[in-house]
């Protein structure tokens, strides 16, 4: 796939945008009446069991004048890739083309990948091992200080 763009802030975390995957799978299989597409996305470093990939979709329930956003949390299967590599299996359902009489277009990745108003694919890859050690760091500071303004309190003064 030619069309992705990765951010990379720390060795921990991947955020993947993928612009249109059912493009390739449209290039892959021939039939035009594709109902099911399954690509690999895989990271190069030694294999885990602590990555995990989601997907965060955003559904809007609407009732008369009032909406709501509803987050739903996609995960995605992990694999071992070429014996030492993380992978995962991310499936792209589209429905079989429909005839024009009915006047209706197959679904595209976008509206299955992404929000229903978003023009991207967003997947996040991270190390769940880490973000345990990212929260172990932050309490232990929060304890530190608690402990200074617990002791900076009940110190007696000296007149």
């Amino acid at each position: 796939i030619n069309n992705f763009q990765v951010y990379h802030p720390n060795p921990s975390f991947y955020k993947i945008q993928l612009k249109d995957a059912s493009e390739v799978c449209r290039r892959r299989n021939t039939a035009s009446e594709m109902e099911e597409c399954s690509l690999n996305l895989i990271l190069s470093q030694s294999y885990h069991p602590g990555w995990k990939a989601y997907k965060i979709s955003n559904w809007q329930l609407a009732i008369r004048n009032f909406s709501i956003k509803i987050p739903k949390l996609t995960t995605y299967k992990h694999i071992m890739v070429n014996n030492w590599s993380n992978g995962w299996q991310i499936n792209i359902k589209e429905p079989r083309a429909k005839s024009k009489e009915q006047n209706s277009y197959p679904l595209s990745i976008i509206h299955q990948l992404s929000s229903p108003a978003g023009g991207q694919a967003i997947i996040y890859l991270f190390f769940w091992p880490q973000v345990l050690e990212y929260l172990g760091l932050g309490m232990l500071i929060g304890f530190g200080v608690w402990l200074v303004f617990i002791l900076g309190r009940t110190r007696p003064r000296v007149d």
